[in-house]
C-alpha cells in the first residue's frame, strides 16, 4: 500500500541534507537525514542514498527539465546515528561552522513515526515535494550503526 493510501497523521518534520566535506576532512561527503523530535532532531548519517532502479530510461512522466528521479524498493543501507541535532537544520542551507563544509537540502517535508511495528523497527513515512518514502528503522544511540529498510523511496533531484 502506497503513502498516498494512508489515513494517518503526519505530524513531524524532516530535512535530507547534502553535507559536502572540505577537501581537507578525513570525513567524506555524505548525506544528513534528520527527524523532528521534540526540541531537537535525530540525526543519522548516510554514506549513500538508496540506489536508483528506473523502469525504465525514459524521463517519467510529470518529471521536468532538470529533474533526475531516483526510485528504490526494498533495499536496506546501514546508517550511523549521530548525536542530536538543532532544530535549526530544519531550514538551513549554507556554510556549516567550524570548516565542516556546506549543507543543501535535498528534500524537507512532514513524516509519520509508528514506533515498535514488528520488534524493535519502526516504521516512518516521509512525503514532501521531492522525497516520498516508507522506510523501517532499528532505533540506537548516539555513535552507533543501524539499518534503514528501504520499503519504497521516490526523489526527485534537480540537476543545477
Amino acid at each position: 500500500m502506497g503513502i498516498e493510501d494512508r489515513s494517518k497523521q503526519y505530524d513531524r518534520r524532516f530535512v535530507l541534507l547534502h553535507h559536502v566535506m572540505p577537501a581537507s576532512s578525513e570525513l567524506k561527503t555524505h548525506w544528513d537525514f534528520m527527524l523532528e523530535a521534540g526540541d531537537s532532531l535525530l540525526t543519522f548519517r548516510l554514506t549513500r542514498l538508496p540506489e536508483n532502479q528506473p523502469d525504465s530510461e525514459e524521463t517519467p512522466e510529470g518529471a521536468t527539465t532538470g529533474e533526475v528521479p531516483i526510485a528504490c524498493d526494498h533495499e536496506e543501507i546501514s546508517v550511523l546515528r549521530l548525536p542530536n541535532h538543532r532544530r535549526y537544520y530544519l531550514d538551513y542551507a549554507g556554510e556549516v561552522s567550524g570548516g565542516r563544509g556546506h549543507v543543501r537540502q535535498l528534500a524537507s517535508g512532514l513524516a509519520y513515526l509508528q514506533e515498535a511495528i514488528h520488534g524493535d523497527w519502526s516504521e516512518l513515512l516521509l512525503d514532501s515535494n521531492t522525497l516520498t518514502a516508507e522506510l523501517h528503522f532499528l532505533a540506537c544511540s548516539p555513535h552507533t550503526s543501524t539499518r534503514l529498510r528501504i520499503l519504497s523511496w521516490q526523489l526527485v533531484r534537480h540537476t543545477e
